[in-house]
């Protein structure tokens, strides 16, 4: 059962990176014993397969342009990376999050933002879902709207 576990698992990292916690969810479907993935996982961490490290600084590679501190805080901790492991890590995204925001609204509206109240909600939702901090929100409209007369 171990050695199928093990492929499984094996199958799992080849298509994408998993934290300890999510793959260790992802193989639970496929066996009851939890000695079993629990072997199965110590082994990969042994032969450097799977790595929290790792996937917290994929993570951050990958959505650090597009999404907020907050976005990716909780993408981290939904798949069960110990907070002490990442919060140290990404600490420098709170620093930047405005220029962040700033520039995915130039690339989301390269023609600017309109002033008016319908848009404000409408980029305040857009950048609210993408993670950043409400205070961020309002100095980044603030700073790339314009007046529509």
């Amino acid at each position: 059962m171990i050695k199928s576990l093990l492929s499984l698992a094996v199958k799992y990292l080849s298509k994408k990176d998993y934290s300890q916690e999510s793959l260790r969810k992802k193989l639970s479907v496929h066996c009851d014993s939890n000695s079993d993935i629990d072997d199965v996982i110590e082994y990969l961490k042994t032969k450097g397969f799977v790595s929290d490290k790792r996937f917290v600084d994929n993570i951050i590679d990958k959505y650090s342009t597009n999404y907020g501190y907050c976005f990716i805080t909780n993408l981290l901790k939904n798949n069960g990376v110990d907070s002490d492991l990442f919060l140290e890590r990404i600490s420098f995204l709170k620093n930047s999050e405005f220029d962040r925001a700033c520039s995915l609204m130039i690339r989301k509206f390269p023609k600017g933002v309109s002033s008016d109240i319908k848009s404000y909600y409408k980029y305040a939702r857009f950048l609210s879902n993408r993670g950043f901090t409400r205070d961020v929100v309002y100095k980044v409209i603030k700073a790339t709207s314009i007046s529509i007369d």
